[in-house]
């Protein structure tokens, strides 16, 4: 339990403070257990812990806010939570924010709230608070030359992610990268039977405000968005622009299958004189142009858009039901009024999503 708000940066010999989510964190990772954190109620309403330095989380960890309405804040050069090659991860019912966000910010100078990285499995991110992210909200990749995993998978469900720009990306640097191949067609042609292996569960989450990547997809991905609503607007920069708009983008062979979805933006055809390009890829007719990403593949059925929306499919035949869809209760979103999808999405998504929800909002 932690029972503290303090936190100290072992890097540069600060000495363990007990009590601390860092200390138990540490402990965990020493000792090889597994281990659910959760936080003291003593700590009181809108507790906030200034991590120092991002938490690398070890295997077989649930880090659980139910007891307490903890945020997780730190700058934006500083990332909050890094789950990097690690099994069995549950992350639950906390806020994080950045503490200077600024959407114009460069992204090498800017960390993510939430990192995967590398050979990780089995995690789950549910009933979280994300703005303010400073890079991205929740980033999910491999890095460049880094060896693939045989298999990563990861929930994202009932989150709320709002105020941010680039939210997501989703994916593993298999070309367009230094010392790596272009995405042109030869190598989209040359790896086109390459099976995904990462596999991204996209579901119920509040986006509201954010601008784009939801997600972005690309390399050897398969990505499930089903059941978001996303009320997106462009972010206004300090000097006076805007933020490009946009929703799901899948590239360089990767597969998403986008279903059940209400795409509302809030926009203005000065901030996207395409149109709005919810779903789509490099191919896709009016698409922006994305220099050194190729084609990816997108099969789309019962999503809510507004006018104007772009919703496009790429060789839907190349993308495959997920595994487990069977015995999924997706919501008919296209039978629903679009208030009535985004009271039932907004009772359910966040720390206090779901607990004493009305269960009518959904029916």
């Amino acid at each position: 339990m932690v029972t503290t708000t303090a936190d100290y940066d072992p890097k540069v010999n600060e000495s363990v403070i007990p009590g601390t989510l860092r200390a138990a964190v540490e402990k965990a990772a020493s000792q090889h257990t597994a281990v659910w954190i959760v936080f003291a109620p003593e700590l009181g309403p809108a507790a906030i812990v200034t991590l120092k330095r991002a938490l690398k989380l070890p295997d077989n960890i649930t880090l659980d806010g139910s007891c307490a309405d903890v945020t997780l804040q730190s700058r934006s050069n500083v990332g909050l939570i890094d789950i990097y090659g690690t099994k069995n991860v549950i992350v639950e019912r906390l806020r994080f924010r950045k503490t200077d966000y600024r959407p114009s910010a460069e992204e090498g100078d800017t960390k993510s709230a939430i990192r995967l990285n590398g050979a990780f499995d089995r995690i789950e991110i549910i009933h979280n608070d994300l703005a303010a992210c400073g890079d991205g909200c929740i980033d999910i990749t491999t890095s460049p030359h880094a060896s693939l995993p045989s298999l990563a998978r990861v929930s994202v469900e009932f989150n709320r992610i709002s105020d941010h720009d680039k939210t997501m990306l989703f994916g593993n640097f298999t070309c367009n990268d230094v010392g790596l191949k272009p995405c042109d067609q030869t190598y989209i042609d040359t790896h086109i039977n390459t099976p995904p292996v990462f596999f991204l569960t996209l579901h119920g989450n509040l986006f509201l405000r954010s601008a784009q990547r939801h997600p972005r997809v690309f390399g050897y991905a398969m990505a499930h968005v089903v059941n978001n609503v996303m009320a997106l607007a462009p972010l206004r920069r300090a000097d006076g622009t805007y933020s490009d708009l946009s929703g799901v983008f899948v590239a360089d062979d990767a597969r998403a299958l986008v279903e059940a979805n209400l795409f509302a933006p809030q926009w203005r055809e000065r901030m996207a004189p395409r149109g709005f390009q919810a779903v789509w890829t490099t191919t896709t007719p009016g698409a922006e142009a994305m220099p050194g990403d190729g084609e990816g593949f997108i099969r789309v059925r019962r999503n809510v858009v507004t006018a104007r929306s772009i919703v496009a499919e790429s060789h839907p035949e190349r993308v495959a039901d997920p595994s487990y869809e069977t015995h999924m209760v997706i919501l008919p979103f296209e039978l629903m009024a679009p208030e009535q999808v985004v009271a039932c999405i907004a009772a359910r998504a966040g720390p206090a999503g779901g607990r004493d929800w009305d269960r009518s909002l959904c029916n």
